[in-house]
């Protein structure tokens, strides 16, 4: 699990085998898994039910732990969505402040 540099930016950067949509992976248990799942549940415990990890930082090769929170799928693909309108200067299409 020590495959990663930290970034001046508080990331841990996963330097291990990449997915080609940007996420880190890791064998564990003889199966192919995403690296901030591992190391979430390695430093944290189990993710409960069956939520996603959202990238805080936005950098999906980030596994520092601190950067990652349990959400529901739908509330994960909604920040996404509020993030990339921001990156592309558009305005959100609800208020996320509610």
């Amino acid at each position: 699990m020590s495959r990663y540099e930290v970034q001046p930016d508080g990331c841990w950067r996963w330097t291990g085998t990449m997915m080609n949509v940007g996420y880190g992976q890791i064998s564990r248990h003889g199966r192919n898994v995403p690296a901030h799942r591992a190391m979430y549940e390695h430093l944290r415990g189990p993710i409960p039910g069956d939520l996603d990890l959202d990238h805080l930082c936005n950098n999906r090769a980030c596994v520092n732990p601190d950067h990652l929170e349990p959400v529901t799928r739908s509330e994960n693909t909604l920040r996404g969505i509020a993030y990339k309108r921001r990156q592309a200067g558009q305005q959100p299409l609800w208020d996320e402040a509610a």
